[in-house]
């Protein structure tokens, strides 16, 4: 893995309708919708979950910088200096516009009710815009379809980052950070369940920073609860939190509220003040402790997991020795172990201090090696305990199933494998009594399928 190297779902995408220039085509890469009678057609993507219809980073028309400086105004008729008649703008690029007069969301709804809404000056009769090859804006919708029918889905809440950390590339090209609308967000949670979801995987590049450019830095304290109250879902997961960033409010809510999996995951990356320093990151073996302890004393069993670098320029063997009592103290339930290595602009390429590559390999074992041993030992503490695990997939040679817990994230943070599963399937809620470990994953044992 790379720096970060978490494997999360985490591409935004954004939509702009307005009319092309001449001579800006292909300018810039990105998504947007022309629409037919004012521009050659195209269709950007739609956030994660579902289907977007069109290709990802289309060329030509109007770049997102052309779009917010003519604050979606265009020459009526083509004619340079002709009365000015307003365009609708939809998207990221248009929600960054104070002077937009018609602002929407990014969904086919909004999209379609801003092109209904357009209107053409007194002069000019007013057209009726379609969207290419689906009919006029105010028919049916654009028919969605899922790759899989899998029982949990990612779902994106936000794009981009505003940290600079000195490690990470990141910011340079998601850009900064953008919020989806809360109407989004839920009418595409209602949309999955509709669709045999029972998960929601919140996914962003940064969620504690949800909602601060909607005016609002609790937004995500609301949002949770809301998602969690949509017919068919029975458990909604929040990945990638910001230590520094997260609130006591936001653990409770995460930790205590009902269908919400008691789940965090942190981004510590390393304990070491020093280190952090270097990384333009903040906290402290401290800190990140007194942060654990909080979740714990509201949940004692929440999953925590996280990510750290190791063999950061400038690393000491007191660098390492604070990481290894955070780790030792934390007894994180995942810790996924990362060698640090240049990345082009970063600037972390430009500090001093540098490891070779073999130093940086031998502390990834190192540290690699003590993880799993501890991560195994919060494993097997788990023996006895109950859990409710959503089945995911049926073994082929057996009549085992396997599924996760609410402290295990897909992929990443090990399984439960249901033993005396017959009449289980994929989708179910089981209720299961722990009764063996083999690393991170659980045996688990069925007592009842819970009602959906």
């Amino acid at each position: 893995g790379r720096l970060r190297g978490d494997g999360r779902p985490a591409d935004g995408r954004r939509l702009a309708a307005g009319r092309p220039r001449r001579g800006r085509r292909g300018r810039r890469a990105g998504e947007h919708v022309r629409l037919r009678g004012v521009g050659e057609e195209g269709l950007g993507g739609h956030a994660a979950g579902g289907v977007g219809l069109g290709r990802e980073g289309g060329g030509g028309g109007l770049p997102g910088r052309a779009l917010r400086r003519g604050a979606g105004r265009e020459p009526a008729g083509g004619r340079r200096g002709a009365g000015l008649r307003p365009l609708p703008a939809a998207g990221r690029a248009a929600g960054r516009d104070p002077q937009g007069r018609k602002v929407e969301g990014t969904s086919r709804s909004t999209a379609a009710r801003c092109c209904r809404s357009a209107r053409c000056s007194g002069r000019r009769r007013r057209r009726r815009w379609r969207l290419p090859g689906h009919g006029t804006a105010w028919g049916p919708q654009v028919l969605r379809t899922r790759l899989d029918d899998a029982p949990v889905a990612p779902l994106k809440i936000a794009s981009g980052c505003d940290r600079r950390c000195s490690f990470c590339a990141i910011p340079s090209f998601r850009g900064a950070f953008v919020s989806r609308s809360a109407e989004d967000i839920l009418g595409e949670a209602a949309w999955l369940a509709e669709h045999g979801v029972r998960e929601l995987f919140l996914v962003s590049e940064n969620s504690t920073s949800y909602g601060k450019d909607l005016g609002d830095v609790r937004a995500l304290e609301t949002l949770i609860p809301q998602l969690a109250q949509v017919p068919g879902i029975d458990r909604v997961r929040v990945s990638y939190l910001q230590p520094a960033e997260t609130r006591p409010g936001l653990v409770k809510v995460i930790a205590t509220t009902p269908g919400v999996a008691d789940y965090f995951d942190l981004s510590f990356q390393h304990s070491s003040e020093a280190v952090l320093r270097r990384m333009r990151r903040f906290g402290s073996t401290d800190s990140f402790l007194a942060l654990i302890k909080q979740i714990r004393e509201l949940s004692p069993e929440a999953g925590i997991r996280t990510n750290v670098i190791v063999g950061f320029p400038g690393e000491t063997e007191d660098d390492l020795k604070e990481l290894e009592r955070f780790l030792t103290e934390g007894r994180l339930d995942a810790v996924g172990v990362f060698g640090y290595s240049d990345e082009d602009g970063t600037e972390a390429l430009t500090l001093d201090g540098k490891l070779d590559a073999d130093t940086v390999a031998e502390r990834v074992a190192r540290f690699s090696a003590l993880v799993e041993e501890l991560t195994n030992q919060r494993a097997e503490d788990r023996i006895g305990q109950q859990v409710v695990v959503l089945v995911e997939h049926e073994e082929d040679d057996d009549s085992d199933c396997v599924g996760r817990a609410a402290h295990q994230a897909p992929e990443v943070d090990g399984e439960c494998v249901l033993v005396e599963a017959d009449g289980l399937k994929v989708g179910d809620l089981v209720r299961a009594e722990v009764v063996d470990s083999e690393g991170v994953d659980l045996i688990v044992r069925p007592i009842e399928v819970l009602p959906r």
